[in-house]
Parts: structure tokens; sequence; C-alpha cells
């Protein structure tokens, strides 16, 4: 087995994971009993913000480009294997708990997990058009008379992930400040997937909903009936290291993904343009709008 056909088959195996047809090595970075002899294996965790399959194909070119890179300055055989967490919880902890080495998550996750496991690592931050901010966007159909947040009073609003920096901290923080508390709507629910939040305000199921805007634009290419209300200026999400992983590997990956130019490959990752040196600093911010998002479940 070849180590292309090798990440194909964790590729596969990942999948199988979710269905709970196989079950994780017990610890990271060891080889599978099926693995080629020689070859490191790293496991790189990320949730599904989106379809389990989408995120496979948006991260398997990278960390295949990645593995070959490593390899090569390291002259050591490497791999990645990428795991699926069920949810935005379970992965939080397979980061923390070290049993997955590397993680790509967004600022609100990454913020739990530094206080879980404060000695996790940046690894690098992704960044578009030069910037470590993107938008998030809440969304209504365009056939309703929604015109603004304070609109929402009485209307339901479907929330992401309650791990989700858009879906649910810079949602409810924007909500707060414009006079709109959980009290105030008809109904308010955590339905996880950004893709389940745009579908169901798309399908009526809610009024409006918070999104990050790739999965907003993806919708609004197919004409899909949605229109935003308004924006959430998001920080870009982190690479991460697990506490005492080998810090060549981790100065290998930083290294290989601040010289990281594919342009496609990059789309993926929510329009992303490549990746920058990041620092615990950069998610103040959020820190800021996690403590603001507590007024909109006040009275």
């Amino acid at each position: 087995m070849n180590r292309r056909q090798w990440l194909a088959t964790t590729i596969v195996l990942g999948s199988a994971l979710l269905l709970g047809i196989a079950t994780r090595p017990a610890s990271p970075s060891e080889p599978k009993a099926d693995a080629p002899a020689g070859i490191r294996v790293f496991h790189f965790g990320v949730y599904t913000s989106e379809k389990a399959t989408e995120m496979y194909t948006t991260f398997a070119p990278i960390l295949e480009t990645a593995a070959d890179f490593l390899s090569t300055t390291l002259k050591s055989r490497i791999d990645f294997e990428i795991e699926v967490g069920r949810n935005y919880d379970a992965s939080i902890q397979d980061l923390a708990g070290g049993k997955v080495d590397f993680a790509r998550f967004g600022p609100a996750s990454y913020i739990t997990a530094k206080s879980m496991e404060p000695g996790l690592q940046i690894v690098a931050m992704e960044v578009k058009d030069g910037q470590k901010t993107f938008d998030g966007v809440v969304v209504t159909k365009k056939s309703s008379p929604i015109q603004s947040l304070a609109d929402l009073k009485g209307k339901t609003f479907a929330f992401g992930d309650k791990n989700s920096t858009i879906g649910r901290y810079l949602a409810q923080e924007a909500l707060a400040k414009a006079g709109v508390h959980r009290k105030d709507l008809a109904k308010s629910e955590y339905i996880d997937r950004h893709d389940r939040v745009a579908s169901a305000v798309l399908h009526a199921e809610f009024d409006a909903g918070a999104v990050k805007e790739d999965t907003y634009l993806k919708m609004k290419e197919k004409d899909e009936g949605l229109r935003e209300i308004a924006r959430l200026r998001n920080v870009t999400k982190p690479w991460l290291a697990r506490r005492g992983l080998d810090p060549a590997i981790i100065e290998g990956l930083r290294a290989f993904l601040l010289q990281y130019k594919d342009q496609t490959a990059l789309k993926r990752l929510e329009g992303m343009t490549g990746f920058a040196v990041g620092d615990d600093a950069d998610f103040d911010s959020i820190r800021a709008a996690m403590s603001a998002s507590e007024l909109f479940d006040r009275e």
C-alpha cells in the first residue's frame, strides 16, 4: 500500500467511525495495525459544521499535501487521519483530552478547549484576503417582512450548535444589542450544522437563523430564496495542536500552512485565501462576545 492509498483508506475508515463500524485507536500518533511500516499517523479532528462528506472533501487535499511536505522536510513518513466528531462537544473533548493530535476549530470552540487544556497550541490561523476576520450572516426568507434584528420579536429563530461562534454567541450578542432576548422570541432552538439552519429557514420552520457566510453564499448562488438581515463579524478559525505533541511536527505543519497557496483547496475553507501566524490574543473579541451573549438570556 503506497502513501496516497493509505490516506484514502484512512478517510474511508473515518467515515466508518461516524457509523460506529470502526473504533478509534487507543492513543494518537501510533501506527494502526494495517498501516505501512514506518509511517507515523497523526489524527486531525474536525466537527460537522457541514455534512461529514463535505468535511472530508474540504480537508483531504490539504492534509495529503501537508503529509507530503512533512515527509520530505522531516525525512520521516507522515500521514494524517481525519476524525470527524459527531458534534462540537465531542471534538472539543477529543482535542483537550489528547485523543486527536491536531484540530481545526471555530473561535468559541478554541476558547472552550483552551480553558479545559491550557497546553493547546495555535499552529496557524486561516486568513481571508490577508485578514483574520470574516462574516457570519443572519438570514430570513426573501418573502419575509423581516428587515432587521429588531423585527424578530415574536418570531422564531434557529441557532446552530451551542458551541458555535456564529451560530450561537455572535448571533445572541447581536440580538441582545438589538433589544431582542430569548423571552421575546416565539421559539428558538439549537439545530447544529449551518446547512441545517439555512434549510430550516428556507423551509419556513423558523423565521430567521444564523449561518456562516459561505453557507449563505452557496445557497444564494442556487437562488434558493434567502436574504440577509444582519452581518456578524467573526475571527477566522485556528488550526490547533494538542498538549505534548512533538514540536518538530507542529513547526513542520506551521511552515507548510504559512506557505500554502492552493486557492482551489483554500476556497473550500469558507472562502479563505491562506494562513497566518496566530496568537491567543486574536480571540479576545470573541471572548468579549461570548460574555456579552449572556445578556440574551436575561429577563
